[in-house]
């Protein structure tokens, strides 16, 4: 039975919350989430004011949050991410709930499933 990931196997709760007090004290770069909406602002602070917004919007649309935090990973946000997350609200206005997308992801061919993520990477093609 495969064990369960756990980072903190991999480093303390201790460092995270170095890290996290270190990373929150920079301004947010032209490439960071949020940059359009808060310019050069500290990342503490962009992070407060961007959570409420997140929380309305993730709960109106969970499928969809989900779907943006999983293409933000080690990707521009403001280049790759927010333009594919607004063309699947305004191309799948349905796509609401975890089922919906559970259904979708089902029912969706692996081609039409990349045209649809908007990012097609090497490592996730089936070969």
């Amino acid at each position: 039975m495969k064990a369960e990931f756990s980072v903190l196997n991999h480093i303390s709760k201790d460092n995270i919350v170095l890290k996290v007090n270190e990373m929150v004290k920079h301004n947010l770069t032209d490439t960071s989430h949020g940059y359009q909406t808060y310019k050069d602002s500290l990342i503490s602070l962009a992070a407060h004011s961007s959570a409420k917004n997140y929380t309305k919007k993730a709960k109106k649309s969970p499928a969809i949050a989900l779907i943006e935090v999983v293409l933000s990973a080690n990707r521009n946000y403001n280049k790759v991410v927010e333009p594919n997350i607004n063309c699947i609200r305004k191309n799948y206005p349905e796509l609401v709930t975890f089922n919906n997308l559970q259904k979708f992801i089902k029912e969706t061919s692996q081609a039409s499933f990349y045209k649809f993520w908007g990012h097609e990477d090497e490592k996730n093609t089936i070969r």
